[in-house]
Parts: C-alpha cells; structure tokens; sequence
C-alpha cells in the first residue's frame, strides 16, 4: 500500500513530498492550459487573417523548429547529468553534422557531393526521383552523418575534455567554450563560401573617371 493510500485510510494529512508532488502537478496543468488557450487564441487570429494553410504551415515549422531545440536540449541535459559539464560545442557538433550531409550530398548546381564525385552516384537525384528515393537517401545520409557526428564527439573528448576530469569546473567550462570556436572557425574556413573580389576595371555608374 503506497503512503498516499495509507494516509487517505488512516484520515491523515499527506506526507510533506505528496503534497509538493500535487501542488507541482497542479501548477503545471495550469500553465499547460493558459499555454493550450494562448495558442488556439493565436491559431484562430491567423487563420482569420491568414487564413488556414498559412497557419497549418507556420504550425508545422514551429514543430520542427521545436523538435530541433527539443533535440539539442536533450543532448545538453544528458551530458550535464553524467559528468556535470555544460558543453556548450554540443550545438556545435549538431551544426557540424548538417555540414557532414552537405558534403556527403552536395548541393544540386553549387556543390559537388563526395558520393558523386567518386562513385558517380547522385544522391540529390535519387532523394528527388521519387519517395521511395528519398527514404533510401535518407537511409544512407543519416547513418554515415551519425557515425561522423560520434566519432567528432569522441574526439572533443579525448583532446580537450578526458584530461580535465578532475580540474576545477572553470577549466572544462572554458575548454568547451574554446572547442565551440573551434568547430565554428573550421565550419567557416571549409564550408562556407569565400567573398569574390570585385574587379579593378569596375567603376559605378556616373561616378568620377580616373584621369
């Protein structure tokens, strides 16, 4: 018999942590329901305004927006509750792995992706052929981005992490905060496009002609 029952039979009042677990369940079916009223409130506006397919677009968005940051928070909260490190390169990493699918992939008229440029298979044609396609190029992007994703995280931790387990918290902190600059320069310096100068010969129009 739980101590919820046994109090309720023997006419007592419940117990300190039953009564904190019912307020705390109490305020939070609360705020689930101004939440749930707020946003039939904000869904009836666009629709009127809008109307419904932009609603049911801008709904969709947020939920995977949402699912993004759901994802990454659950990352940030497994990590902390192992070794009590808040590793700000996580979100980094995640960033990283989309940058792993763009070069395994490429992007149709931009960039050429690994596969095609040594095995000759288009990816981006096979994802677009059909919708069995695209399930078997998600099927063969996802695994290899995953694995990549892993063993960059192992590496983040045995550089930079693995030596400073038993340091101060400052230590591990600022390492973290360091990985993440480095995994954003490395992304800039290979991913990103680089600027084309302007030409010499170039002179607005109507501007002064050198003499």
């Amino acid at each position: 018999m739980s101590a919820a029952t046994e109090a309720a039979v023997g006419g007592r009042r419940p117990a300190p942590r039953i009564r904190r677990g019912l307020r705390l369940a109490v305020s939070q079916g609360q705020f689930l329901t101004v939440l749930a009223g707020v946003f039939l409130i904000l869904m009836l506006l666009m629709i009127v305004q809008d109307g419904a397919g932009t609603a049911g677009n801008e709904v969709w968005r947020g939920l995977v927006l949402g699912a993004i940051y759901a994802l990454i928070a659950v990352g940030y909260t497994l990590v902390y509750g192992i070794i009590e490190l808040i590793n700000f390169a996580h979100g980094d990493v995640f960033t990283l792995s989309a940058f792993y699918s763009i070069f395994l992939a490429g992007i149709p008229g931009v960039q050429e992706g690994f596969f095609k440029r040594f095995f000759g298979f288009d990816i981006n044609h096979l994802a677009g052929s059909s919708p069995g396609g695209l399930v078997l190029a998600l099927l063969i992007i996802f695994p290899i981005s995953m694995i990549l994703a892993g063993l960059t995280g192992v590496l983040i931790e045995r550089v930079a992490y693995r030596r400073l387990r038993n340091a101060p918290r400052l230590a591990p902190l600022i390492t973290a905060v360091g990985v993440s600059f480095l995994l954003e320069g490395i992304m800039f310096a290979f991913f990103v496009p680089q600027p084309r100068p302007a030409s010499r010969d170039w002179a607005p129009r109507g501007g002064l002609s050198h003499r």
